[in-house]
């Protein structure tokens, strides 16, 4: 190996460890969205709220997010499962949407894996195991390695999994992660967030995100109760 080929290495370890230090660098940096307007890739916009989302999701285990599509927060979601299952060795995600396509398209090349397969530094673009499904991915699945204090190599797995809605389906699985994407939207979600509950005791981080208009109002309900009137 060229001294150019060691020293491109240790720049992109040197690139990937900043990164996973930061979601929110490496979200800014690194990850590109469709404009599906115009067709094109371009560069996560660094909206003003952006900063606190970041910090809030890699600092908090119980959060609940109103959006609007101008908000781009399923995209900011997927990014930070994507990180989140890149950067941390033994995570178990479960990506929760109305319909098992509809998650499995959050997880397929349209969405997680086009985050992936486009970080502007081709450099730092992972592998990762994918299972195929109707609408995008089942799993997506990243594998680590890393050396132990005692010099030993260790290596390890993180999963990110399509799901259904429904209370009972995250009986099959033991997360770290719950995603609950479009809430209002599944009829559900109150009877899965009570089933959740348990887990939550535990430590495993809960994120609920959602436009208004459904029928399950669960988040409607918490935007009440804190005087946020203008999601119904």
């Amino acid at each position: 190996m060229s001294n150019i080929d060691v020293d491109a290495l240790a720049a992109m370890s040197i690139l990937d460890g900043k990164y996973k230090d930061s979601f929110y660098l490496w979200l800014t940096e690194q990850v590109l969205t469709v404009d599906e307007t115009q067709r094109k890739h371009r560069r996560f916009p660094d909206k003003p709220f952006l900063e606190d989302v970041a910090h809030a999701l890699t600092t908090e285990s119980r959060l609940a997010f109103p959006k609007s599509r101008r908000m781009l927060m399923t995209w900011i979601l997927v990014s930070y499962c994507c990180w989140s299952a890149r950067y941390v060795p033994g995570h178990f995600i479960a990506w929760q949407s109305e319909t098992f396509t509809k998650a499995a398209f959050a997880l397929g090349p349209q969405r997680m894996s086009f985050i992936e397969n486009n970080l502007k530094t081709r450099g730092l673009r992972k592998r990762y195991d994918k299972l195929e499904a109707k609408g995008g991915y089942e799993r997506v699945k990243y594998k680590h390695k890393w050396v132990e204090s005692d010099g030993r190599v260790a290596d390890g797995e993180s999963t990110v999994v399509a799901t259904a809605q429904g209370a009972t389906v995250l009986n099959a699985y033991t997360p770290s992660i719950i995603v609950l994407d479009e809430s209002e939207l599944q009829p559900y979600a109150r009877e899965t967030l009570a089933h959740a509950l348990p887990l939550l005791e535990e430590g495993v981080q809960m994120i609920i995100c959602s436009s208004s208009g459904g029928p399950s109002g669960i988040l409607a309900e918490m935007a009440r109760s804190i005087n946020f009137f203008r999601f119904t």
